[in-house]
């Protein structure tokens, strides 16, 4: 008698430890209405859309210097106008749980380019790097120089990073980057960056979610005290 009801109570147990784990299987999505802005405006927020939406910018008239990601209509889902754009939001970054319970974080990536206004050469390009604005706790914001400009480049100086070069964004207190300037008709041949976000666990998080088993392997050794005990 004593073995069944041993078995009954684990069986209920693990039942109710998968429970508790399938619960979290369920997406949920991480802060909204953030973004980075140096001259551009990328980000997130809970009205916008992976696709053209009222908060992108196409970029238009004429500039000094230019600065944008690059869209093109029919491709990867984009249905608005071709073209640069120096303000790009896009829908809310998401956590999710597959069937064996791990935790899974969305990342999205804006690819951009910078380059100069060819009627108005300069020796220098600058960019400066802020911090993230309403940044998310459980995200990482970065930063990468992904490499020179395709064409020559007819300004003085020198790079003060190296391509491939990384900067954690919310570390990055007003940093900046020089570059020998880079006129050019087509700004795809100008300055690659990538700017990604990506969703982080937080330890306090993976705690939260555990503290339901651990009390339960807790009440398992309680119980079986006691009954050790009669």
């Amino acid at each position: 008698m004593k073995t069944r009801t041993k078995v009954i109570y684990v069986l209920s147990t693990l039942l109710l430890t998968l429970t508790l784990i399938s619960a979290g299987c369920v997406a949920y999505a991480s802060d909204t209405n953030w973004y980075w802005g140096s001259g551009v405006a990328f980000g997130v927020a809970s009205s916008a859309l992976d696709d053209l939406d009222a908060r992108d910018a196409q970029i238009t008239g004429s500039h000094v210097a230019y600065m944008g990601t690059y869209h093109e209509s029919g491709v990867d889902g984009w249905t608005g106008p071709t073209g640069f754009y120096w303000a790009d939001f896009r829908a809310p970054l998401h956590w999710t749980r597959d069937q064996y319970g791990h935790l899974t974080g969305e990342s999205k990536t804006w690819t951009f380019y910078l380059w100069w206004n060819q009627s108005n050469p300069s020796p220098l390009l600058q960019l400066y790097l802020y911090n993230v604005q309403n940044a998310a706790s459980d995200m990482k914001y970065t930063l990468t120089y992904v490499r020179a400009p395709l064409g020559t480049i007819t300004g003085q100086g020198v790079c003060s990073v190296a391509a491939g070069t990384s900067i954690d964004l919310q570390e990055a207190n007003g940093t900046r980057w020089d570059f020998p300037a880079y006129a050019t008709a087509d700004g795809r041949t100008g300055y690659e960056f990538q700017f990604t976000a990506a969703l982080v666990a937080e330890p306090s998080s993976l705690f939260a979610l555990g503290c339901p088993i651990f009390g339960l392997a807790g009440l398992a050794v309680r119980r079986r005290e006691r009954s050790l005990k009669r």
